[in-house]
């Protein structure tokens, strides 16, 4: 199975957030996408999207997904967005990982997007464990081991 690109993945949750009447921002989406990226590789070893995540100022950031809702600004995204290169990629009917992005959804769907965020600069995590490396520089990419490494030590083990 191909990766996704992380504007599609956006656009699936942009799609998700209509259909339950909810509003969604950009910072939420990448938070979200942030989530569902880590979870994945966290779950079945590798990356959903194809892009790296970078540590920003105010968390976890796809570059892509940046650029493509930046023009919002804190405003809800009301359409789909798309790539500098142009259109998305949809995800698929039928694409077997959907039902992974409707529990990321149903996780952290209902959060706030500054609750998300808080949650993303949890101490110790991926995005706080970079950011503390050279704070203010912009741009740096976070490990995917390293998120892989943090979501893996939060799934629930059986005794």
């Amino acid at each position: 199975m191909d990766f996704l690109d992380s504007i599609s993945v956006a656009n699936w949750f942009i799609d998700t957030a209509k259909t339950k009447g909810q509003r969604i921002t950009a910072m939420k989406l990448q938070k979200l996408v942030y989530f569902a990226h880590g979870w994945y590789l966290a779950l079945y070893d590798k990356p959903l999207v194809n892009e790296r995540v970078e540590a920003w100022r105010w968390g976890p950031v796809f570059r892509d997904i940046y650029d493509a809702a930046k023009k919002y600004g804190s405003e809800p995204i009301d359409s789909h967005i798309e790539s500098l290169f142009g259109g998305d990629c949809p995800i698929q009917q039928g694409d077997e990982r959907i039902p992974f992005l409707v529990r990321i959804w149903e996780t952290y769907g209902n959060y706030s997007a500054s609750q998300l965020s808080r949650m993303t600069h949890e101490v110790g995590g991926p995005w706080d464990t970079t950011w503390s490396k050279d704070p203010g520089r912009r741009s740096m990419d976070i490990d995917d081991d390293t998120i892989k490494d943090f979501y893996k030590r939060k799934i629930p083990t059986s005794n």
